[in-house]
């Protein structure tokens, strides 16, 4: 089973488009992916729509067997919450316009863990190189009142599919037991 859009702030709207299989994100607040990535490597992508300096891409750390009560009506950010070790890590010191394509590359066999790409270019200024620990980690997406963008999981249709054969769409995880 692929990644799909899942936990969101109360005034955050999403929708799949049946064509792209992209989900559209609105409103304000934070989107999570479904589920966590606890894969090796994984790639997806978020277009960027409307007020891109009201965007913020990346991941963020949830608890869900914890049954966290997370606000998700905040925003991705280097430690919100004055928690003792960061819960998100986003995009950074690029300034995005409307249409770009950001990929996001998850690898936890190498450095960095987290690299972006715009319109199919890595970043070679901003790239994250340790999340410890790795679990519990979630593709994210935040937005700001009148932001939008569109995160894609499906990678058949990636608009910038990954220049390494490492990187595939996120498969969540199922349990056995």
């Amino acid at each position: 089973m692929t990644c799909k859009c899942g936990l969101k702030g109360d005034s955050v709207q999403f929708r799949q488009d049946d064509v792209s299989k992209r989900y559209s994100v609105e409103g304000s607040g934070t989107a999570l992916g479904s589920c966590a990535l606890e894969c090796d490597t994984a790639m997806w992508e978020v277009i960027v729509g409307n007020q891109p300096e009201g965007i913020k891409i990346g991941v963020k750390r949830y608890h869900k067997r914890k049954n966290e009560l997370t606000n998700f009506a905040g925003f991705l950010d280097d430690n919100a919450n004055q928690e003792p070790e960061p819960v998100s890590w986003y995009l950074k010191y690029t300034e995005l316009k409307e249409g770009d394509v950001v990929g996001i590359y998850w690898d936890q066999t190498d450095f960095p863990m987290l690299n972006f790409s715009v319109n199919g270019k890595m970043l070679q200024n901003y790239a994250i190189n340790r999340i410890r620990p790795s679990s519990d980690i979630y593709p994210a997406v935040s937005v700001q009142s009148g932001s939008s963008c569109a995160f894609g999981f499906d990678g058949e249709h990636f608009k910038y599919p990954p220049s390494s054969n490492k990187f595939k769409m996120i498969v969540c995880a199922t349990s056995l037991i």
